[in-house]
């Protein structure tokens, strides 16, 4: 289990990531992922695009999985 500091870091870059990926593709920042399932990101923590596919819709984890991923990779 990680320590809440970790989980609350984890969600900052999350969300500038989303932010970020947003203003990019011109796109509501909700497309990228919806806060809810930010909150379920930062809680099961997905090692894998597998994993993640079993939060995100497969659009997003197409589009966004990699970055995602490599984010939790490096928070860790």
């Amino acid at each position: 289990k990680y320590s809440l500091n970790n989980n609350s870091n984890l969600k900052d870059k999350l969300i500038e990531f989303r932010k970020n990926r947003s203003n990019e593709m011109n796109i509501p920042a909700y497309y990228v992922f919806t806060n809810e399932e930010l909150d379920k990101i930062v809680e099961s923590n997905p090692k894998s695009i597998e994993d993640l596919s079993n939060i995100l819709s497969p659009i997003k984890v197409k589009t966004h999985g990699k970055e995602i991923i490599d984010i939790i990779k490096r928070e860790k």
